[in-house]
């Protein structure tokens, strides 16, 4: 958690309902803010302050692409803790597809045959 001086909230030029996360993301010295929502969060806005928003899909795809062995390990750990309802790997896989539009990702997953 951090926080966030109002003086750098109003400074900021994204949509005004989503101007704390862009602050939030300053404070943090984030690189990245990762949201679906990327209407909200334009390059315009976030280039000053040398940060980049990224559709889920694409962070997890590049996640996946830099360490294949960590992603792969961490989704069936996901897949072994679930539990109410217990889900396979590939039910996983359909949920977070279906649910989480990471169509990409999923899909990048499916390729490493870990079922």
């Amino acid at each position: 958690m951090v926080e966030v001086p109002q003086h750098i909230v109003a400074a900021m030029t994204n949509d005004p309902d989503d101007r704390h996360v862009v602050a939030a993301a300053i404070v943090a010295k984030a690189q990245i803010i990762v949201t679906s929502n990327l209407k909200d969060f334009s390059a315009e806005a976030l280039e000053p302050w040398g940060i980049e928003a990224w559709h889920p899909d694409d962070f997890l795809l590049e996640l996946d692409n830099q360490f294949p062995r960590k992603m792969i390990q961490v989704i069936r750990q996901q897949s072994e803790d679930l539990q109410n309802p217990p889900l396979t790997v590939a039910e996983l896989l359909d949920k977070l597809e279906k649910n989480n539009k990471v169509k990409k990702f999923t899909a990048n997953i499916r390729l490493h045959n870990i079922f």
